[in-house]
């Protein structure tokens, strides 16, 4: 099974998430904190009325030595506007998030049989991964990274 994916690079790693869950690519994002919020959501910004949480993912990743890069993995990936950081708003199953990136590629189309299952090593919100230039692009799991984000305790 093919699908289209958006992948999107952050402190130096490569990501996917799911095209059909990305509702809308928006530049930087000025957000307010929000009292009592942990450190995973950076505070909320407005979008179509809503107040949406902005995540921020790279407080949760994994510091890792090398790096991923996105250049040439397919004749699918256009420009990029590098050095402008970009908000993914992003549907889950139950709301609406934003998730602040370095660096946004233009949609990719892969295989199903291209991914394989993720390492538990490479971080806590990879649901598989797949070879990509001359490192290893991460499908983020959405679901998990949202749950961990909002889990009370």
């Amino acid at each position: 099974m093919t699908s289209d994916y958006i992948p999107f690079q952050l402190s130096g790693e490569a990501f996917l998430v799911p095209a059909r869950a990305v509702r809308e690519i928006l530049g930087a994002q000025k957000c307010t904190k929000v009292p009592h919020q942990t450190s995973r959501v950076s505070g909320v910004f407005p979008w179509n009325g809503r107040a949406i949480p902005l995540i921020d993912l790279t407080a949760m990743l994994p510091k890792k030595g090398g790096s991923s890069t996105m250049k040439n993995h397919s004749s699918n990936i256009g420009t990029t506007d590098l050095g402008r950081q970009r908000t993914l708003v992003i549907e889950t199953t139950e709301d609406v998030i934003g998730l602040s990136v370095d660096e946004v590629r233009e949609v990719v189309r892969l295989k199903s049989e291209e991914f394989r299952a993720a390492h538990a090593s490479d971080g806590l919100f990879t649901s598989a991964e797949v070879e990509w230039s001359d490192g290893v692009a991460r499908l983020l799991d959405i679901e998990g990274l949202v749950s961990e984000c909002f889990q009370m305790g």
